[in-house]
């Protein structure tokens, strides 16, 4: 392509483009709402959005992206820690009955068949504790990003 070429489809372009600007920027100013389409991606515009193209105010992105990083950058995930802890120590009975260690005064039978039972049902519990308060703060923080940004169904 030659460059008198060039310039005349880079002009049609910025002349095609000025067009469908100043016809968007009419129908936004009538208070319709209208669909960009560009191959296989489509954009409903409506006046609910600023002029100036702005989706989501500054403050509401930051809130939003705020909110996800402290759901992302959770220091230990306890409910791992907890269900880790719990296994081993639920199955030391089972261990100790299939090794044949008698169910009788001394600290290995005790510590088998009593001590870690009971240690490991309580960590058992904060599993189920933790994994709960885990999924509901989820929700709630997805519940709250959801609400910041606008339903593209609503537009």
């Amino acid at each position: 392509m030659n460059e008198s070429t060039q310039a005349e489809h880079t002009t049609k372009s910025a002349d095609s483009a000025t067009n469908a600007i100043e016809a968007a920027a009419a129908n936004l100013q009538n208070g319709d709402s209208f669909t960009i389409e560009r191959g296989d991606t489509s954009v409903k515009w409506s006046d609910r959005f600023d002029p100036d193209g702005t989706l989501l105010p500054d403050h509401d992105l930051e809130d939003a992206r705020s909110k996800l990083k402290s759901l992302r950058d959770r220091t230990v995930p306890w409910e791992q820690v907890f269900i880790a802890l719990a296994t081993p120590l639920l199955s030391a009975p089972i261990s100790a009955w299939l090794a044949e260690i008698r169910l009788e005064p001394g600290l290995q039978p005790v510590a088998f068949y009593i001590i870690c039972p009971v240690v490991g049902t309580a960590f058992l519990i904060s599993f189920i504790a933790a994994k709960k308060t885990s999924n509901v703060n989820a929700s709630r923080t997805a519940d709250e990003v959801l609400s910041i940004i606008p339903d593209p169904e609503e537009v």
